[in-house]
């Protein structure tokens, strides 16, 4: 049940909030945009109201509250977990004609790696001397 604050000012007769509704809650500045520039027939002069907000326009602007934390880890040592992503073609190519690269995080330390690729083929490989070098490295199994 809504309360009685929570209007989108639909019981008084004003084109404005008509239009503003109508559109899905359009911001008045391009609402006035599109009178200016003639992209509605029959589309009224208006002007951007300065004294009442919207509610529903602002709950629509509202972001996605955060995801609780986790009370315990996933993992309890280095290498146990690795979580991997591989990304592109990006729009832009890198240094040495790179399009694509592999991420990889490891989940207890969040230790991060980063490995370019120019194409999507070489990811397996790349992964192998990710596994041995880190392996090496650390003396634990991946």
């Amino acid at each position: 049940m809504k309360e009685e604050n929570e209007k989108c000012h639909l019981r008084k007769y004003d084109e404005r909030w008509l239009w503003h509704r109508r559109l899905g809650h359009l911001n008045f500045d391009h609402l006035i945009k599109l009178r200016n520039n003639g992209a509605v027939k029959y589309f009224p002069k208006i002007s951007k109201p300065y004294d009442v907000v919207c509610k529903p326009s602002q709950m629509g602007k509202l972001t996605r509250t955060q995801f609780k934390s986790k009370i315990f880890p996933s993992s309890d040592k280095p290498l146990q977990l690795v979580h991997m992503d591989l990304c592109g073609p990006s729009r832009k190519e890198g240094t040495g004609k790179e399009n694509y690269f592999m991420l990889v995080i490891d989940d207890y330390s969040r230790l991060t790696w980063v490995a370019f690729l120019k194409e999507k083929s070489e990811a397996f490989e790349k992964f192998k001397v990710f596994k041995a070098l880190t392996e090496n490295q650390t003396g634990r199994r991946l």
